[in-house]
């Protein structure tokens, strides 16, 4: 397998993993169950990622809640070193 194959399959991955993360980020989720460590796995997965933007670019705060822009800055920066590779 060529490297920018190996290189797409990660980036792709990643991308898989922030969806994730956003979709499972709207749904109330006890704790104890399958879907709490599943979610667990994915937060330890793409946090070490998503913190560094955070620091740069704090969640926006909208009325009684926030809005997070880390994961969308994310997916733009990885489209970008994508396309450079």
């Amino acid at each position: 397998m060529p490297y920018n194959q190996i290189i797409a399959t990660i980036f792709q991955m990643i991308y898989y993993l922030i969806f994730a993360r956003v979709i499972l980020s709207w749904i109330p989720i006890s704790r104890g169950g399958f879907m709490a460590d599943l979610y667990d796995i994915i937060f330890s997965l793409t946090e070490p990622l998503l913190s560094p933007i955070r620091k740069l670019v704090p969640p926006i705060r909208m009325g009684s809640g926030s809005m997070d822009l880390a994961p969308i800055i994310l997916i733009l920066l990885l489209g970008f070193i994508a396309r450079a590779i």
